[in-house]
């Protein structure tokens, strides 16, 4: 069983050469937890690109490592790795979607968010008991068959 720290730390080893996908540092941290609706989880945030640095949630286009808790905050309870687009409100967000679905629809789990529904994410979960290994090279497949056609359709 894979902790977060050990994931953050092999991906920091095998990409040390790339800038563009190193995880960002929040607040002097590699991870930051926090929670929604009785969620608990704690996140790894990747940036897409230089072209799209790290940006606040409302407006945050990205790759993420998440550990999700029990809500004691104590057991994992499952593992993600995903691309998420988070923003207020956009006119090509319908039109995303579907390029979403139709290109990478068959490999990773897209969803749209229940409150907001411009916040989309694409994604691949995983059992608590995973490798780091096995979440990093999910994450590199993810990035590899993502990072170009998003960038250009974005």
């Amino acid at each position: 069983m894979a902790t977060i720290k050990e994931v953050v730390e092999m991906w920091d080893e095998t990409h040390s050469n790339r800038p563009e996908m190193q995880i960002v540092l929040q607040d002097g941290e590699k991870t930051k937890r926090g929670g929604f609706y009785g969620r608990l989880r704690i996140d790894a945030v990747i940036k897409l690109s230089d072209n799209y640095p790290y940006e606040p949630w409302p407006e945050r286009i990205c790759y993420i490592f998440s550990f999700y808790f029990d809500e004691q905050n104590n057991e994992i309870t499952k593992i993600r790795v995903s691309f998420e687009r988070r923003i207020k409100e956009d006119p090509n967000t319908k039109e995303f979607y579907k390029f979403l679905d139709e290109k990478f629809g068959k490999k990773f789990t897209l969803s749209e968010g229940k409150i907001n529904p411009d916040h989309l994410v694409l994604k691949r979960e995983f059992a608590p008991t995973s490798s780091a290994k096995d979440i990093c090279d999910n994450m590199e497949e993810l990035i590899e068959l993502t990072q170009k056609p998003i960038c250009e359709f974005l």
